[in-house]
């Protein structure tokens, strides 16, 4: 599959707006928390002349806490009810960021905006990154149980770690987080047919690819369509056994959506 004919249908501001961050974004109120307290801007790194969002999570937060960063549903114009979208973004972790056990990092979303916080994914999908001990890398899927051939030999699957009452952890290891650097996060998800054993993920971090699966099932309702952005990171987990050991930050970029497969080399790095 190429990216043959992929348009692209949004991409967030070269330069935050520094009075809000989230200014065209195209934010539901719904599931929205941490933009008083935890979102901010900064300089970038490598680019003195340009703000990019940042994010910070405070000393011992995690899920359960305040301070403990940022989420929000996004939905831009022209972006609801496609089967298949391409989402790309750049992510930069803080010199003295410490993985614990994980966190979570934007993704997709469709049908309700109920599918985080250990709810049905009935009608409902996500497809939020995470980043998880050591700096490992997933897709954090809230997806239906009807893999293939069954959940329970779906779930023995080397790159699947099931769980039963919250997200699917996909992929996780095929690719490691670094600190102090821009690293490009690219997710092409394709739903599969209503009935069928056909959706697509596909995974790259800085140009290459590095999770595919052919063979996922997204949706159980033909009502369920990609809507958005799911903007979403804190540390955890539910408890503090996941909770940041110091106050720290990541900071994003170059958010952008292709209405189909995008192949990475064709998105400009920064």
């Amino acid at each position: 599959m190429t990216s043959l004919g992929s348009r692209m249908l949004w991409e967030s501001p070269h330069s935050v707006d520094t009075g809000d961050e989230r200014n065209n974004f195209h934010v539901i109120s719904h599931g929205t928390f941490g933009q008083d307290d935890s979102l901010t801007h900064a300089h970038d790194p490598t680019d003195s002349h340009r703000n990019v969002m940042k994010v910070k999570y405070a000393d011992g937060s995690y899920s359960g806490t305040d301070h403990r960063g940022v989420q929000f549903y996004s939905q831009p114009t022209g972006v609801k009810g496609h089967s298949e979208l391409t989402l790309s973004y750049d992510v930069y972790f803080a010199h003295n960021f410490d993985w614990v056990r994980g966190g979570k990092l934007p993704g997709l979303w469709g049908g309700t905006q109920t599918c985080s916080g250990h709810r049905s994914a009935e009608h409902c999908f996500s497809t939020r990154f995470m980043w998880r001990g050591g700096g490992d890398g997933e897709v954090y899927a809230y997806i239906p149980h009807e893999q293939y051939p069954n959940y329970s030999s779906w779930c023995k699957n080397s790159h699947i770690i099931c769980n039963d009452h919250s997200g699917q952890s996909i992929g996780r290891g095929d690719f490691v987080f670094g600190k102090e650097k821009w690293q490009k996060l690219t997710q092409y998800v394709k739903l599969n047919n209503v009935g069928s054993h056909d959706g697509v993920l596909k995974v790259w971090l800085d140009h290459k690819l590095v999770y595919h699966s052919s063979s996922l099932v997204f949706r159980k309702h033909s009502s369920i369509h990609i809507d958005g952005l799911f903007f979403s990171t804190f540390f955890g987990g539910g408890d503090d056994d996941w909770a940041s050991t110091a106050d720290t930050y990541t900071l994003f970029r170059d958010f952008r959506l292709y209405d189909t497969h995008m192949d990475p080399a064709g998105i400009a790095f920064g």
